[in-house]
């Protein structure tokens, strides 16, 4: 069916560079053969992710379930939702550690719903009965601009988009009336979490190459035609930096063998949506597809995109992107909370690996460069059997994280925040399994290694 289209777009050139460069793995221990999809985190500490099925190499197969971490993603939890395993999770928005709203989609009755947890994914509760009741309702996106205003966006329904708004905290939804909407156009439809919001206003990307765009939060609706480029038809993802200025992706294989300059251009806003004009000097059609994006707070021009083959961030606004491909990982969604501070959802095309996220263990995002010293660090004792203590050559310029990673410098173990002027961190080892493991720090633009041993 159509939300699954771009699942067949996976031909592409691979880059030699590996995933983990940039990103660990961590074990939610949800279960072979699970995938996280959508990310959504709270803090530093507390993200959410939903997860599907990887059956013999088919993804987007109901799983009605999440995982949560509230420790930074050290452990996870597994929390159904509902009670209906035919329940695919198409969107999700966390508004705490305890405090998680979502839509789906039925794959048996084709009819939508939505959910929320108020006590950290124990129970799950239906809000909103009316909402997408019908077969064939689709939700694409849910989202909260406030305590008490949200909206949800689904597709087209006998003829007229399916939109439902909130004033009192997802308690009661009303639809909003159609001729608030504009009309859709043939075979038109809005894809996952394919959404960008400043503000009251949010605009939601559609298959017909348009937008549309709501000023109010979700009252009233026009469509926003977008520049005509080859192939550009499929908006996946939108995100704003600030009141005016934001970036839109598209996901377009234009064929079984991907020829770079075939993906659409990246698009820019700098009226908050009302206009977007294609980034002509961007290098982004020279990447084989994007799947999602998101602005990295913090920052000015840098979006951090998903996609299906890898991943891909711009520092400039869209211009130039640093694009990694893998062809054991895909990473169709990301969040972060600052330039250090990212997570990922992992999908694999191996079987019983279990349902991974990847935490970003790069260079911070928004590159800072600490004055030009020459830094190093010393972990102590090596080989160890308790503590072990790192020490830097001289007070940190800046502040940053150091992380230990296993043995295969792949799957994150722990990770510690380091300041400015500090001098030495200490990580306990004591419940390590005897072996090779390493350190990480990131300082800034600087990236130091070292390898120690738990005897």
């Amino acid at each position: 069916m159509k939300k699954h289209l771009y699942l067949c777009l996976f031909a592409g050139i691979l880059l030699s560079a590996p995933l983990s460069a940039q990103w660990a793995l961590q074990k939610t221990n949800a279960g072979d053969n699970y995938n996280t999809l959508w990310v959504d985190m709270v803090d530093a500490n507390t993200v959410w992710a939903s997860l599907d099925q990887n059956i013999n190499g088919s993804y987007f197969n109901a799983v009605n379930k999440v995982v949560r971490t509230v420790d930074g993603g050290r452990t996870w939890t597994t929390h159904a939702v509902g009670s209906d395993s035919k329940d695919f999770i198409t969107s999700i928005f966390a508004r705490s550690a305890q405090e998680l709203w979502l839509v789906t989609w039925n794959q048996s009755t084709y009819i939508g719903k939505i959910f929320v947890t108020k006590n950290g994914g124990q129970t799950f509760e239906q809000k909103g009965l009316n909402a997408f009741a019908y077969p064939g309702n689709y939700p694409d996106v849910i989202h909260f601009f406030d305590a008490q205003n949200g909206v949800a966006m689904g597709d087209p329904y006998n003829g007229e988009y399916q939109i439902y708004t909130t004033s009192d905290g997802g308690e009661t939804w009303v639809q909003v009336p159609a001729g608030e909407l504009p009309d859709p156009l043939t075979g038109e439809y809005g894809l996952q979490e394919s959404y960008g919001v400043t503000g009251d206003v949010a605009v939601f990307g559609t298959s017909s190459n348009r937008v549309l765009r709501t000023p109010d939060r979700g009252q009233s609706w026009q469509a926003i035609d977008l520049p005509a480029q080859e192939n550009a038809f499929v908006v996946m993802g939108a995100a704003f930096s600030d009141d005016n200025n934001g970036l839109l992706v598209y996901n377009v294989n234009s064929g079984p063998v991907f020829q770079p300059g075939s993906q659409p251009k990246p698009l820019r806003t700098q009226d908050a949506g009302l206009s977007w004009e294609v980034i002509d000097d961007s290098d982004g059609d020279q990447f084989d597809e994007f799947s999602y994006v998101i602005h990295v707070p913090g920052t000015a021009g840098t979006f951090l995109a998903g996609n299906y083959d890898g991943y891909a961030y711009t520092k400039d606004y869209g211009v130039t992107w640093t694009y990694r491909e893998n062809d054991r990982f895909r990473m169709p969604g990301v969040d972060c909370i600052d330039a250090s501070t990212c997570f990922g959802s992992i999908w694999s095309d191996v079987k019983n690996t279990g349902s991974r996220i990847g935490r970003w263990v790069g260079y911070q995002l928004a590159n800072p460069n600490p004055p030009g010293v020459a830094l190093r660090m010393k972990a102590t004792p090596n080989p160890a059997t308790g503590p072990v203590t790192v020490t830097f050559s001289q007070p940190l310029p800046a502040g940053g994280l150091l992380y230990m990673l296993d043995n295969s410098n792949t799957y994150l173990v722990s990770q510690q925040t380091l300041t400015t002027g500090q001098t030495t961190a200490t990580f306990n080892i004591g419940s390590l399994t005897p072996g090779m493991y390493w350190l990480k720090a990131v300082v800034g633009n600087k990236v130091l290694m070292e390898k120690f041993f738990k005897n």
